[in-house]
């Protein structure tokens, strides 16, 4: 089994390492240390520096994690940078760790076996370097071929970027697992691929072949009985609304789970309003309807920012606008969403 050092290098904040939390949330036994010097000089605990109750301790360097007598595997980068760039003091993080003889697996944009220092470091040490963002090669325009396969198919999808959806995905699964049904998480991003161990990074592949990308994934999973697609993007979203289109399209969804950050109200690093849960759930059903008569059947909250009093209230008023079962999966669970999806799937 891996055993990851994961790094942060001073961007240790949910927002930024939401691939770190994400490995915390789902993979906790992997993980065997943090490395960051911002917050080693500040003396904080993991669960201090990312919310995520961990024994783990935080390092300021790979050195120092080895010194400290643990022996990880792979170094994990679990932040996402501005543009995937890798920042100065990252680099020397990354190359600290492949010349101890550590595997590297990144999620950043910029793919580090283009880096002939870091690849020939890798070389000479006898060391991989997984950038997880990288698709295949060769890949199908999309072609609704996942209407001929007998997997019922739900998609998590979002009012916006970076609010839950890969979340909501994962929890539905347990659930309809712990129910005793076959179902099969759909990993579409670059930590829902840390954590299942295969998936195509959909944001990195042409516009062209998106949804057959998506037919691609799903089809590894024709045979269960439940594939559940990890959403990305959001269908209003300025910026990143084309990859969540080309999901929609790929996996014409039976069922869908609509996703939304409590507190959010403008679409991420804009001052556009988000529309109400009642107009986003129109809109993707609307999107979908001359393909396939797919159906909004519920509502995963992300309350992490509020109180309790604060999500409940907005839990109730979403149960109100959209007459669906609305649920924050971390808080309550997902089983209530698993209810809503009958007879759908």
């Amino acid at each position: 089994m891996r055993r990851l050092l994961i790094t942060t290098e001073g961007k240790a904040d949910v927002e930024a390492a939401k691939t770190a939390t994400g490995v915390l949330h789902f993979i906790p036994e992997q993980v065997v240390g943090l490395v960051d010097s911002v917050e080693a000089a500040a003396g904080r605990t993991l669960q201090a520096a990312l919310g995520v109750p961990h024994p783990a301790l935080v390092y300021a360097s790979v050195g120092a994690a080895l010194e400290h007598g643990q022996a990880p595997t792979h170094l994990l980068i679990g932040i996402a940078t501005p543009g995937g760039e890798m920042p100065p003091a990252l680099r020397a993080t990354v190359l600290e760790a492949i010349r101890n003889g550590l595997h590297v697996v990144s999620g950043l944009h910029m793919p580090l076996n283009d880096d002939p220092e870091l690849r020939r470091a890798a070389e000479l040490n006898g060391v991989e370097i997984h950038d997880v963002r990288q698709p295949p090669s060769s890949l199908p325009v999309g072609a609704m071929r996942v209407l001929q396969w007998p997997v019922r198919r739900v998609l998590t999808v979002g009012t916006d970027c970076n609010v839950g959806k890969m979340t909501a995905s994962l929890r539905l699964v347990d659930a309809l697992k712990r129910r005793g049904r076959r179902a099969a998480f759909v990993p579409t991003g670059q930590t829902g691929i840390m954590i299942a161990g295969w998936g195509i990074a959909v944001d990195r592949v042409i516009s062209d072949f998106l949804a057959g990308a998506v037919e691609c994934l799903i089809e590894r999973v024709k045979d269960e009985e439940i594939a559940v697609i990890e959403g990305q993007g959001g269908i209003l979203h300025p910026g990143f609304s084309a990859v969540t289109l080309g999901l929609l399209h790929g996996a014409l969804p039976d069922a869908m789970i609509l996703c939304h950050k409590v507190g959010r109200e403008r679409f991420r690093h804009t001052q556009v309003p988000i529309p109400g849960p009642r107009d986003m759930v129109a809109l993707y059903e609307g999107l979908l309807a001359p393909l396939h008569p797919g159906r909004v059947v519920g509502c995963a909250l992300n309350t992490s920012a509020v109180s309790e009093a604060v999500a409940a209230e907005q839990t109730e008023l979403w149960r109100q606008e959209t007459g669906l079962p609305v649920v924050d999966v971390f808080r309550t669970g997902a089983e209530a969403l698993v209810e809503g999806l009958w007879p759908i799937v």
